[in-house]
C-alpha cells in the first residue's frame, strides 16, 4: 500500500536532522558543486491505482533528465530518496506531497526540488509540476505535461524531460544572470536576463535578479 505523506511528524523531523549531519555533504559541499543538484519527488496520483504507474515514470525521469542535462546537474538518485525514507521510519515506496517536498530537499542537500501531480483526463496522463528554487538554480514556476492515451511510464517520462529543455535553459539564464550581478557586471547580467525573459517572460528568478540588477546600476559609483 502507497503511504502519503501529510503532516510532519515531530519523529521525522529528528531523523531528517540526523540524515543531513551523517549521511549526505554539508551545506559548505553544497555551495562548492559545479552542478546544481536537483531533487525530482514521484508525483502524488490523483487514482491510487496509478501509484506504480508514477513510480516508473519519475524513476525513468530521473535517469533521462540526469544524462539529458548532465552539464548543469546532478540528479538525485532514487537510492537517496529511499534511503532517507526507509532511514525516518517510512516504506521505501512512500509518495511525499507537496507539503512535505521541502522537508525532503533539506536532507538530500537539492539545490532545487521538483514535485507534482498526476491525472488523467479521459485516460489521457497529465502532470503538474512545481519546481522549487532553493540556491539560486534557476528552476523556479510550473510546468504541465499532457502525454497521449495509454502513454507508457517511459514514454511520458520522455515527454516530460524534452518539456524540461527550455526550463533548464531559461533557468540557466537566470543563473547567469545572478553570478554576473555579485561581480557587478551588471550589463551582462542584464543581457543574460533578456534572454531569460525572451523565453519565457515572467519568469520569477530572472525577474528578481532584473531588481537588484536595476538597484545596482542606479546606485552612486564610490
Amino acid at each position: 500500500m502507497q503511504v502519503y505523506i501529510k503532516a510532519l511528524r515531530a519523529t521525522f523531523v529528528g531523523l531528517l536532522a540526523f540524515f543531513a549531519v551523517g549521511l549526505f555533504s554539508t551545506a559548505a559541499d553544497a555551495q562548492e558543486r559545479q552542478h546544481d543538484r536537483i531533487l525530482f519527488l514521484t508525483p502524488v496520483p490523483a487514482d491510487s491505482s496509478d501509484a506504480m504507474w508514477v513510480h516508473e515514470m519519475a524513476e525513468r525521469l530521473r535517469n533521462r533528465a540526469q544524462n539529458k542535462f548532465r552539464n548543469n546537474w546532478q540528479v538525485v538518485e532514487w537510492a537517496a530518496i529511499r534511503d532517507l525514507l526507509i532511514g525516518s521510519g517510512f516504506d521505501s515506496m512512500t509518495i511525499v506531497g507537496a507539503d512535505m517536498a521541502g522537508n525532503f530537499a533539506t536532507p538530500l542537500q537539492a539545490d532545487a526540488y521538483v514535485y507534482g501531480e498526476m491525472y488523467r483526463d479521459g485516460g489521457t496522463p497529465i502532470t503538474t509540476f512545481r519546481m522549487v528554487d532553493i540556491r539560486r538554480t534557476g528552476l523556479s514556476g510550473w510546468l504541465t505535461v499532457q502525454g497521449q492515451p495509454g502513454d507508457p511510464p517511459r514514454t511520458f517520462a520522455d515527454r516530460v524531460v524534452d518539456s524540461l529543455e527550455n526550463q533548464e535553459r531559461v533557468a540557466r539564464y537566470a543563473k547567469e544572470c545572478n553570478m554576473r550581478r555579485d561581480r557587478s557586471e551588471f550589463r551582462r547580467a542584464r543581457q543574460a536576463a533578456e534572454r531569460a525573459f525572451e523565453m519565457y517572460p515572467n519568469h520569477p528568478p530572472t525577474a528578481q535578479c532584473m531588481n537588484y540588477v536595476f538597484q545596482g546600476m542606479q546606485a552612486p559609483e564610490d
